[in-house]
């Protein structure tokens, strides 16, 4: 479906929960803020995700988001899972919601639902334009360069080099937008591989992307 197609069908259907999943620069967030206009509470699992594990265990940002895959520590997955599933049920007292997530184990999302796992309406963003995805990719990194932020993984690849291109020749310089596009290219392979696990847990999920 086009994102306008999976709008309609979510003011048609009305469902409390909207899932939105898939890997980073997809378009999860930007759909997430529309939806708000259709009173959608928008959750960024990234959030808890920060302070159930990052700021509780003082983890790193990578190591914290370990969780998304299952394979965090005990002690951080049970943080990060309990923290998530009391916020949603806090949040649907008063509101449908729109969960932002870039989980890659559905299994971990399943618990977290719990006896909501069946009522949801799972939306999957996959990267479907490369070109499109490059571009939604360097924009997100120029916008961290200039707000000093870390806010996505590829600044775990980054290299003195690549950033010191960057500041020199913008996001055309060779060694960045050579590095972008192989993250992208990583990406994009990956979340077909995450699409796979969360239409087998999912059956009723809806794919759509740029």
């Amino acid at each position: 479906m086009t994102t306008n197609q999976v709008k309609e069908r979510i003011i048609c259907e009305k469902p409390q929960i909207v899932v939105l999943c898939g890997k980073t620069c997809t378009g999860k967030s930007t759909f997430a803020r529309e939806l708000e206009s259709l009173n959608y509470k928008h959750i960024e699992f990234d959030l808890i995700v920060r302070e159930s594990v990052r700021n509780k265990f003082g983890a790193k940002d990578k190591e914290a988001f370990t969780v998304y895959g299952g394979i965090a520590p005990k002690e951080w997955q049970e943080s990060f899972e309990t923290t998530a599933k009391g916020f949603i049920d806090n949040m649907l007292a008063v509101s449908n919601i729109a969960l932002d997530s870039a989980i890659a184990d559905p299994t971990v999302l399943q618990r977290i639902l719990g006896k909501h796992a069946d009522e949801i309406c799972l939306v999957y963003f996959h990267p479907f334009d490369r070109g499109f995805y490059y571009q939604s990719i360097s924009k997100r990194f120029s916008d961290d360069v200039i707000n000093k932020k870390v806010s996505f993984p590829i600044w775990d690849h980054i290299t003195e080099v690549q950033l010191s291109d960057y500041k020199v020749n913008g996001i055309k310089g060779n060694e960045i937008s050579k590095k972008i596009k192989q993250y992208a290219d990583e990406s994009i392979e990956k979340s077909k591989e995450r699409l796979e696990l969360f239409k087998t847990a999912f059956p009723s999920i809806i794919i759509t992307g740029h």
